[in-house]
């Protein structure tokens, strides 16, 4: 029906045909004289019955148009049985579109039984839409739990159990609850973990990080790092994104939902025939429930991305550490750099999502703000700017600060290092008293340098509080106090809603100028391992014996000689047969343990060559 028509037999001027039988009769009672005032009466208590009638029935006054909706799509979950039936067949996890589209329907479906009022009036309807939303349920249930058992023995094997299960098992976890109970009844053994995800799988990341730092564009730049893990971790950062935007709105439907709670509160009950109580209480539940589960999800896949960040970084570091010299990382600078700087560094991906996602909270709180306050809505941003020279100055001097912190560390596992190595050198000595004392001194020289960062994040935090403290209340003060100016008053709805979007506008900016300085500290990790990965790689000059013969030697070694500046090595011919017993023996510092690296190919021959059966040689150092 046209809306033209209904506001014309609303107004008195007009006539809504609601059947043909009652479109007839009202017609020939209004072509009556208008003189006659009882049959007057009547024709405005008849066009009042049937308004009411319309409004409250509303799309269900159609019926035979909402049975043929509901037969065809009862046929459609029939077809959609046998599809489930022929998927069940080739794939051993729950189709996730299908599964929406169950879920979806069957909640539609208790909605509109639930809903007062909606199908009361024709019971077949109500018959109709619970054999369809029974349908619909069965099928989702039927759908989500044979797939459990459907998964063969190798692909559980292959497969991590979050592979194999559908869209709401992951979800809600319920993965994880089969790992769980194991875990509980049994003795955790390394048997008992389940394989991992395919693209978090550590050779897997490792070999890309390898591949993306080796195709980085030279000269390298500060961006060359980020760039490549960014390249590595593309799939799984991307995959953070949808559930941080579900978050977002869910978030900023709350002030929405509390303005609208409060409305019906101080309207009620004067308007007793609406249901706004029942989707108000609709509305809540959908709204921290999806706040619920966009958090969990979001939290999940980050945590998943920050795993596979440090994945990449330590896989890089030892592919460097494996071909390079020994002696690049005698100083115990690769074990800093594995432990202390990936460990700042493995949740830069997620610190990232928080930048992005708290500019555009701030930005839509702002938006609510402005509706709330009107022209005082700048005040909340003036106290940020206030806030950010604070974090100007963090931002300014945080990076050198953590590099001296990230050396001091590193000097301090180097002297640790070196004396667990050098232990029996040190006991016979009597060199234990002195190096404790020296690594006390290096442990307060890391103290000192990490409390000149600490102090650096304490005055921060104390600015980004005070924004978070002050800001609601000047604002909410200022416009009670222009309300009262005005001949009004702060009303109960407008400071409620307020108070919500401003604690959602402080809060995405405080962490803004929060994680805004860590992000540059963790720049300062990058530069270090950067620095690192471009030192020189080792020059393996090494040959592979070709002829494969029982007298052919396992180890060639013509004309070498070892040394630049001063020659160690020189002139030497050896041949050492496969499966011989060969002892080195000569004074110290004659060389043997530069011969020993030449054949390893950690030191590179001036002169001669060294031919190889095989380059996979096991090695014990005399300072491991």
């Amino acid at each position: 029906m046209p809306n033209s028509t209904l506001l014309r037999y609303l107004s008195g001027g007009g006539v809504f045909p609601t059947t043909p039988r009652r479109a007839a009769e009202v017609t020939r009672l209004t072509k009556r004289r208008e003189g006659e005032s009882e049959l007057g009466k009547v024709i405005d208590v008849y066009r009042k019955q049937c308004c009411r009638e319309l409004m409250r029935t509303g799309a269900l006054e159609q019926p035979i148009l909402y049975l043929g909706a509901l037969f065809v799509s009862t046929l459609a979950a029939l077809g959609l049985s046998l599809l489930l039936l022929k998927e069940s067949q080739r794939s051993y996890r729950a189709s996730d579109f299908t599964t929406l589209y169950l879920l979806a329907s069957t909640l539609c479906d208790v909605i509109i039984l639930a809903a007062p009022s909606q199908v009361d009036r024709h019971a077949y309807i109500s018959r109709a839409v619970s054999f369809r939303c029974c349908i619909h349920s069965m099928l989702l249930v039927i759908e989500c739990c044979t797939k459990r058992h459907a998964a063969s023995d190798a692909i559980r094997k292959q497969r991590a159990p979050e592979e194999r299960h559908g869209i709401l098992s992951r979800i809600f976890f319920l993965w994880i609850n089969p790992i769980l109970l194991q875990w509980y009844t049994n003795v955790l053994v390394n048997q008992d973990l389940p394989p991992l995800s395919q693209y978090m799988k550590p050779e897997l990341t490792r070999e890309a990080m390898i591949q993306a730092w080796s195709k980085v564009a030279k000269p390298e730049t500060k961006m060359s790092l980020p760039l490549a893990l960014m390249k590595c971790v593309k799939q799984p950062f991307l995959a953070a994104i949808v559930p941080r935007l579900f978050l977002i709105i869910f978030q900023y439907s709350q002030p929405i939902l509390i303005r609208e709670s409060i409305r019906y509160v101080v309207a009620y009950p004067t308007n007793t025939e609406s249901n706004q109580g029942f989707w108000l209480v609709l509305s809540a539940i959908a709204v921290y429930l999806g706040l619920a589960l966009s958090t969990a999800v979001y939290q999940h896949r980050k945590n998943r991305l920050k795993l596979m960040t440090r994945s990449c970084l330590v896989g890089v570091i030892h592919h460097k550490i494996i071909n390079s010299p020994a002696v690049s990382y005698d100083n115990g600078e690769a074990t800093t750099l594995m432990s202390t700087d990936a460990d700042s560094l493995d949740d830069v991906a997620g610190m990232v999502h928080e930048i992005w996602a708290h500019v555009i909270e701030v930005i839509i709180g702002i938006g609510l703000l402005a509706s709330q306050v009107g022209w005082i809505w700048p005040l909340p941003l003036l106290l940020i700017y206030l806030c950010s020279y604070m974090s100007r100055f963090v931002t300014k001097n945080l990076q050198p600060r953590q590099k001296a912190w990230n050396s001091t560390t590193q000097s301090r596992i180097a002297a640790i290092s070196s004396m667990l190595s050098s232990m029996k050198v040190v006991k016979m000595l009597g060199y234990q008293h002195n190096l404790v004392n020296r690594i006390q001194e290096l442990r307060g020289e890391e103290l000192w340098a990490a409390s000149k960062l600490r102090w650096i994040m304490v005055y921060y935090n104390m600015s980004a509080n005070a924004l978070g403290i002050f800001s609601p209340a000047i604002t909410l003060v200022i416009s009670a106090l222009i309300s009262v100016a005005r001949g009004g008053r702060l009303d109960t709805e407008t400071a409620f809603t307020t108070i919500a979007i401003l604690s959602m506008v402080t809060h995405p900016a405080n962490m803004v100028m929060t994680i805004v300085p860590r992000v540059v500290a963790a720049f300062a990790g990058f530069e270090r391992i950067q620095a690192f990965l471009l030192q020189p790689s080792l020059q393996d000059t090494r040959q592979i014996l070709q002829e494969e013969t029982q007298s052919s030697p396992a180890i060639q070694i013509r004309d070498v000689q070892i040394g630049h500046e001063s020659v160690v090595l020189q002139n030497i011919n050896i041949e050492v047969a496969p499966g011989s017993f060969t002892i080195i023996s000569g004074p110290t510092g004659s060389g043997k343990s530069n011969l020993l690296r030449a054949i390893l190919g950690e030191v590179t021959p001036t002169q001669g060559s060294i031919s190889l059966s095989t380059r996979n040689i096991a090695y014990c150092a005399q300072k491991p």
